[in-house]
């Protein structure tokens, strides 16, 4: 009995660890600055299914001014989606979560 709760305990425990793996997704869609400038200015992935994901590339290390002038292309864009809580809306962010930015290449 004792190795039996052992166990369960052990497997319990390790659920959220291995459940919380998030993988890469793949998205196509377009860069576009969204608030107002010159000071609450941020970039968003805009898919082209009509999601919108506030974009952090800091992964990458693409700053603001590299990501603006990446705006009117068309980008195959690979990363993590966090998903944004209903109430968690935040003056810089976008109503899909945000989308941590590991990869992209254009398509056009």
């Amino acid at each position: 009995m004792k190795k039996f709760f052992i166990l369960l305990v052990v497997f319990l425990c390790a659920i959220p660890f291995f459940a919380s793996g998030k993988k890469d997704k793949t998205v196509v869609g377009r860069i576009a600055l969204f608030g107002s400038a010159p000071i609450d200015v941020f970039a968003g992935l805009v898919t082209n299914d009509g999601k919108q994901y506030t974009l952090d590339a800091s992964e990458i290390g693409l700053s603001l001014e590299e990501l603006s002038a990446l705006q009117g292309y068309v980008l195959e864009c690979s990363g993590t989606i966090i998903r944004r809580k209903k109430a968690a809306l935040s003056v810089k962010s976008l109503k899909d979560g945000v989308f941590v930015l590991h990869s992209y290449k254009m398509r056009e």
